[in-house]
C-alpha cells in the first residue's frame, strides 16, 4: 500500500488502525507509538497523514 509516496508493511498499517479502534488512541499518539516500534525495526516512520489516510480508506473519518 502507498502512502503519500511511501510504502508500508501490512502490518504496520495494521497495527496502526488497530491501535486508533481498539484503544481509542488519537491519530497522533498512534504515529508517536509506532515511530518507537519501527525505530527499533529499522523500517521508514509513519506520518499523522498516513495513518489519517488509512482509516479513510476503510471508512473511519
Amino acid at each position: 500500500m502507498t502512502a503519500t509516496g511511501h510504502h508500508y508493511r501490512i502490518p504496520t498499517i495494521q497495527k496502526a488502525v488497530q491501535q486508533t479502534i481498539d484503544s481509542g488512541s488519537s491519530i497522533p499518539g498512534v504515529e508517536k507509538n509506532l515511530k518507537l516500534e519501527v525505530s527499533e525495526e529499522k523500517l521508514s516512520t509513519l506520518s499523522f497523514s498516513s495513518v489519517r489516510n488509512w482509516l479513510g480508506k476503510i471508512g473511519l473519518y
